[in-house]
């Protein structure tokens, strides 16, 4: 019990250190008037001075905000701060928030050499550099989403709902997980109980989103014409791929392939612990979202790198060659495609698909 403590403390150790260079290291590709200016500081800004925290116009923002209003509600101090302060909170969140992810996804503290390896390929990856430059908030529902599952193993439901609901700030990321979560209480315990920390998650969302409905009880409308002058984007997404519902079948099969998904996110949470179950289906979500950025692929962290934290040595270097193409991939349509999010689509069918051979062959190798 003692050693696997203090391994522990080595690995949060040698995460601190890292995560305490990542800032002198990348803290230039910060800036402003990026995601963050406009999903959540522009938001908090009008929010704590008074007015409709979704009127961001008014700050010319380039773009409505569209985060729901539990993230705004508790990040709702940041408006207080000059737009450069809060910018590099965030950015320092966000790190914090990565850092996290390594270690709840490495909990069985394995040698340093693989803590590092871990921290750099999450710290590299160029979807999390993506996500710090754009000041986006899907490290973090990774995060809450991460935790919520745990909570909800050890039976601590209201700290799971909170989670869940900060997390769904973006409900596309977070639709998939709720019903995993839902599904195992309602295996563990009973219909009636899953129903319940349904009803926990959904208050937890209201007293979250207080602030915004005090300060602005007409938001909805604010938010609701912010999406009507959205632009239509194109997503690296299976949906969009298909066909983006342009015709029947493009519908067609993006429901079959949808319904296919809630199949296979129901066995996993019948089948494995709450935290494995949510690493999948984490995946899952990158994998079968109709919207879906690059910058999300950051949902793939937890189980790429509890994967790689468990693999043998042939598992790890398949996982690390998988991510270095990857990578090149990534960064080769980066400067010769100026980035158009959706040739990325690919990237997460190439991680989860070799994550899926690694834990194959784990498997097929134990005694």
């Amino acid at each position: 019990m003692r050693s696997g403590r203090l391994h522990l403390y080595q690995t949060a150790l040698i995460l601190l250190i890292i995560a305490s260079a990542v800032p002198a290291a990348l803290g230039n590709m910060v800036s402003l008037r990026k995601d963050f200016h406009t999903e959540l500081w522009a938001p908090a800004w009008l929010l704590v001075h008074g007015r409709s925290p979704y009127a961001t116009e008014v700050l010319d923002a380039p773009l409505p905000a569209v985060w729901l209003p539990m993230a705004i509600g508790v990040f709702a101090p940041l408006g207080w701060l000059r737009e450069e302060a809060a910018t590099q909170v965030w950015f320092l969140l966000s790190v914090a928030a990565v850092g996290g992810i390594v270690f709840l996804a490495l909990h069985d503290a394995p040698s340093p050499f693989v803590v590092i390896a871990a921290a750099l390929i999450a710290y590299l990856f160029p979807p999390t550099l993506n996500h710090f430059v754009l000041g986006q908030f899907s490290i973090l529902a990774a995060l809450c989403l991460v935790l919520a599952a745990r909570f909800v193993k050890e039976g601590r439901e209201w700290p799971a709902a909170l989670l869940l609901a900060l997390g769904s700030a973006k409900p596309q990321l977070a639709l998939l997980p709720a019903l995993g979560l839902v599904f195992y209480i309602s295996q563990q315990t009973s219909a009636k109980a899953a129903a319940k920390f349904a009803g926990k998650t959904l208050l937890a969302a209201l007293l979250l989103s207080l602030p915004v409905f005090l300060v602005s009880p007409g938001w909805l409308g604010d938010y609701l014409a912010g999406w009507r002058r959205n632009p239509a984007w194109q997503h690296p997404s299976a949906f969009a791929l298909l066909g983006g519902g342009q015709d029947f079948w493009s519908y067609l099969i993006s429901g079959a392939l949808a319904a296919a998904g809630i199949v296979i996110c129901l066995a996993l949470w019948r089948k494995l612990t709450p935290e494995r179950a949510m690493y999948w289906t984490l995946a899952l979500t990158v994998l079968l979202s109709p919207y879906i950025w690059s910058w999300d692929f950051v949902l793939l962290l937890p189980l790429l790198l509890h994967t790689f934290g468990g693999a043998d040595l042939k598992g790890k270097l398949l996982l690390l060659t998988a991510y270095v193409m990857a990578w090149a991939g990534m960064a080769f349509i980066q400067l010769a495609a100026r980035g158009e999010n959706q040739l990325f689509w690919w990237v997460p069918w190439w991680l989860t698909g070799t994550v899926a051979i690694v834990t194959t062959w784990n498997r097929s190798t134990q005694p």
